[in-house]
């Protein structure tokens, strides 16, 4: 526990020693100007609403076309397959 506590203490210590003698940039400052950097960024490349609001409502009708065509297929192959359990089987009735 005091070990950890010395290397606390010497690192602030260091710290305000080094930002009294030194020329260190303003952190706050540089986030600061990096945030509204891409704040900017964004703004000039974000989509317009309507655009994303048409691109997920096609997406949703693609979705539900999709699933309407799998049902199909899956109807047709299960009718496939009665149709042709009937036909194999229909030898042994004669």
């Amino acid at each position: 526990m005091v070990r950890y506590l010395f290397w606390i203490v010497t690192g602030s210590i260091l710290g305000a020693y080094i930002s009294q003698n030194y020329m260190v940039p303003d952190v706050k400052k540089m986030i600061d100007q990096g945030i509204t950097v891409a704040k900017a960024i964004e703004e000039r490349f974000r989509k317009d609403k309507n655009e994303v609001q048409n691109e997920v409502q096609n997406e949703i009708k693609n979705e539900i076309k999709n699933e309407i065509k799998n049902e199909v297929l899956n109807k047709n192959q299960d009718e496939n397959k009665n149709s042709n359990k009937n036909k194999s089987n229909s030898w042994f009735n004669y």
